[in-house]
């Protein structure tokens, strides 16, 4: 016998601020120069990948803010930081790839109007 155990949807009011919005960071002061250059770039990132998975965006995008910083160090002459420039760019690219692939699998799933039709379409003999 198998049991499936299913989260049902909280509603969004009983749900914590962070939950419901990728745009807040616990214990980061989002008024500060790097909250708001955090915000500008979750902006960028949804517009491109949409609210579908919010933590996918705060997870890139603070790959984004990170890699950011390690250019500096990099152009400053850190000899570490060059390693960790090319780290942190292949994983914000594997990131984003798979970000970008859930979204168009997410996109090609027909609609329940699209099945329902199919469904009531005549069949052919």
């Amino acid at each position: 016998m198998s049991v499936s155990l299913k989260a049902t949807p909280r509603p969004k009011k009983l749900r914590s601020a962070v939950t419901n919005s990728p745009h807040k960071l616990p214990g980061v002061d989002m008024r500060s120069p790097r909250g708001r250059r955090y915000t500008d770039i979750v902006e960028s990132l949804l517009d491109q990948f949409g609210e579908g998975d919010p933590d996918a965006v705060r997870e890139i995008a603070s790959l984004r803010l990170s890699l950011e910083d390690t250019q500096a160090e990099a152009i400053n002459g850190d000899p570490k930081a060059r390693e960790d420039l090319v780290r942190l760019s292949n994983l914000l690219t594997r990131r984003e790839t798979a970000l970008r692939n859930r979204k168009a699998k997410a996109a090609s799933k027909p609609g329940l109007a699209a099945y329902l039709a199919s469904k009531q379409a005549p069949a052919t003999p």
